[in-house]
C-alpha cells in the first residue's frame, strides 16, 4: 500500500500517441501534426489535514483522463497499485493544446471501466443493487481535475490535489438473544460527485445498503463498516429538520421470523473525509445512540412498509 501524504509525490506521466494526421510536408505546414510535449503531474492530498484518523488515505488504483474539448475525451489510463513503479515518477507526451484533465483514486473501479466521452458525465457513483438502493464502497474515492495549457505554456509540472468524496461509516450494534439477521441501511446522503464541476449529485430518495463489511462480533453485537457519499457538502453541524438524515435497522425475531424496523434521525452530519461512529442497541425499548438521534420502532414491518431494501 502507498500512503499519499504531505511528503508524498505522485506524478503521472503517460504516452499519448497521436494518430490519424496526414502527411506533413515542408510546403504546407498545416498538415503537420502539433507538436508534443512532455510534462509532469503531481498527485497530492494532505492527509493529516483532509481526512481523520481511521480513513483509507492510501491510493490502490488511478483513473486518469483528458479532454481536449468538453465532448471528445482524447486519452485515458487505469494504472493498478501493483503496477505503480516504486518511485512514483510517471511521463505523460501529449501533443501541444489545452486539455482538461480528470484524476480519481480507488473510484471508478477496474480495467474494464471507462470514462464517459463528455467531461461533464465524469462522476464517482455507485451501481444499484435495486431501484434507488446502492452499496456502500469498500474504499475511500478520491477526485481531482486541472485545466492543462500544454499549447500556450512552458510549464512542466502540474499538481493535482486529490480530495475524498465519500466518509466512512462504523456502526456497532447490540441486538437481543432473540434476535438475528441484523440488517443495515441509511438514506438522506448524496447519490454521487461530479468529479469536473466539484459539485454533489442529488437523489432524496436514494438508499445506501451498509451491509457490504459487516461482521458478527458476538452472538448479539455486529459491526457496520462502510464508506458512503456524504449527508452535507460542508464541514458544519447540521441542524434539525431538513438536515436530518436516517439509519435503518432490521432485525429478525429468530421465533417467528417477524423483522422489526428501527428507525433512527440523526443531526450530526456524515462528512466527506471524515469518521462517523455510533452505537445502537435494538430492543423492546427506545434505543439509543452516542450521536443525537431519535428512533421510531415498527415491529412486524414487511417490505413495501417505507423503503423497500428487498427483504
Amino acid at each position: 500500500m502507498k500512503p499519499i501524504s504531505a511528503d508524498l509525490y505522485k506524478v503521472f506521466l503517460f504516452a499519448a500517441v497521436s494518430a490519424g494526421f496526414s502527411s506533413c510536408i515542408d510546403e504546407d505546414l498545416s498538415d503537420c501534426p502539433p507538436e508534443e510535449r512532455e510534462i509532469s503531474i503531481l498527485y497530492r492530498i494532505e492527509a493529516e489535514h483532509d481526512v481523520d484518523n481511521g480513513f483509507d488515505a492510501e491510493l490502490h488504483d488511478l483513473r486518469l483522463g483528458f479532454w481536449n474539448s468538453p465532448s471528445a475525451l482524447y486519452t485515458e489510463a487505469y494504472i493498478e497499485e501493483k503496477d505503480f513503479p516504486a518511485d512514483m515518477v510517471f511521463q505523460i507526451t501529449l501533443p501541444s493544446d489545452d486539455y482538461s484533465h480528470v484524476a480519481v483514486a480507488n473510484g471508478i473501479g477496474g480495467r474494464e471501466a471507462y470514462f464517459p466521452q463528455t467531461l461533464d458525465d465524469v462522476c464517482v457513483r455507485q451501481d444499484e443493487t435495486r431501484p434507488d438502493t446502492i452499496c456502500g464502497m469498500t474504499g475511500a474515492a478520491f477526485t481531482g481535475n486541472l485545466p492543462v495549457s500544454i499549447e500556450d505554456s512552458q510549464e512542466a509540472l502540474y499538481t493535482v490535489l486529490l480530495k475524498p468524496v465519500v466518509g466512512l461509516v462504523k456502526f456497532d450494534v447490540t441486538g437481543s438473544p432473540a434476535q438475528e439477521d441484523v440488517r443495515c441501511y441509511i438514506s438522506g446522503t448524496k447519490a454521487g460527485f461530479n468529479a469536473w464541476h466539484g459539485t454533489w449529485i442529488e437523489h432524496p430518495s436514494l438508499v445506501t445498503d451498509g451491509n457490504v463489511n459487516a461482521v458478527d462480533v458476538s452472538e448479539t453485537q455486529k459491526h457496520f463498516e462502510f464508506y458512503s457519499f456524504p449527508t452535507m457538502a460542508e464541514d458544519t453541524k447540521a441542524l434539525a429538520g431538513g438536515d436530518e438524515w436516517h439509519v435503518y435497522f432490521y432485525a429478525t425475531d429468530k421465533e417467528n421470523g417477524n423483522i422489526t424496523q428501527y428507525i433512527f434521525s440523526m443531526r450530526e452530519p456524515l462528512l466527506a473525509g471524515r469518521v462517523f461512529e455510533a452505537s445502537f442497541e435494538l430492543g423492546p425499548g427506545e434505543g439509543w445512540t452516542d450521536a443525537e438521534a431519535g428512533v421510531t420502532i415498527q415491529t412486524d414491518w414487511k417490505p413495501g412498509n417505507d423503503y423497500n431494501h428487498g427483504i
